[in-house]
């Protein structure tokens, strides 16, 4: 019987990661908006073996894959799936306006 490999089994997909030369505070974003890693995540080759990775090792901080942990709570639950969050538009907030002082 064949044995299925998993990406927690085998680290070598994050080789390939997008994020792997970028600021570690940017998936870990403080209180903030995760837009930026999101957007990162988009493009990247390897998202579903990251949000696999995720899944499977409980990761409960961060943005992995392009999800929050509140959306990896909601996968793990089933309420929603892989195939929802990857079909999302990733779009950047917009910025607050100014009040101009009277």
């Amino acid at each position: 019987m064949e044995q299925l490999i998993t990406a927690s089994d085998d680290p070598r997909w994050r080789l390939e990661a997008a994020c792997r030369e970028r600021s570690v505070r940017t998936f870990f974003p403080d209180q903030s908006d995760p837009t930026t890693a999101r957007r990162i995540c988009a493009r990247c080759p390897v998202r579903r073996e990251c949000l696999e990775y995720a899944l499977v090792t409980g990761q409960e901080h961060g943005v992995w894959g392009g999800t929050t942990p509140r959306e990896r709570t909601q996968i793990r639950r089933g309420v929603l799936t892989i195939e929802a969050v990857f079909s999302r538009v990733v779009r950047p907030r917009r910025p607050r306006r100014r009040r101009l002082a009277s």
